[in-house]
C-alpha cells in the first residue's frame, strides 16, 4: 500500500467535473501518480470533500500504553486517541472535549488514520500556544 487519497463514494466524478480533467487522471492524482497545481488542487479539494489521506510509513510520535481494556496513545499539547481493545470504538480528546468519536470498530488502517489525525491536533496546537 502506497500514500493515497482515500474519497467518498461519487466524489470521483465531482473531481472530474470540478477540474475538467479525466477519471484517470483524478485517480492518479489522489495516489500521487500526478503532480503540478493541478493535482495538488485535486488533492486538496478531496480531503474538504472528506477524504482520507493514507500513509502507510506514518509513526505517530507519542506514548502508547494498554490499561484497562484500551489501548491510549497520548499526544502532546493534551491530545488523547483511546481505542476500546473490545468493542474496537475510538475517541479522540483534547482535554476534555472529545473531538472525535468513531462508533463503529478501528481496524488497523483507520486506526492510522486516527493517530495521524491526533498527531495534526497536537501539532497545530503547538504552532497556536
Amino acid at each position: 500500500m502506497k500514500r493515497c487519497i482515500r474519497i467518498p463514494a461519487g466524489a470521483r466524478k465531482e473531481l472530474e467535473r470540478r477540474f475538467g480533467v479525466s477519471d484517470t487522471f483524478v485517480y492518479d492524482a489522489l495516489a500521487y501518480k500526478q503532480n503540478g497545481d493541478t493535482a495538488q488542487r485535486i488533492r486538496q479539494a478531496a480531503v474538504e470533500m472528506g477524504g482520507l489521506y493514507i500513509d502507510p510509513d506514518f509513526v505517530p510520535s507519542c506514548k502508547t500504553e494498554y490499561l484497562d481494556g484500551q489501548i491510549r496513545q497520548t499526544f502532546s499539547c493534551g491530545v488523547v486517541l483511546t481505542i476500546d481493545r473490545s468493542t474496537g470504538k475510538a475517541v479522540i480528546t483534547v482535554g476534555d472535549e472529545v473531538v472525535r468519536r468513531e462508533d463503529e470498530p478501528v481496524r488497523m488502517s483507520r486506526w492510522n488514520i486516527l493517530a495521524q489525525e491526533a498527531q495534526q491536533l497536537a501539532i497545530q496546537r503547538v504552532i497556536n500556544a
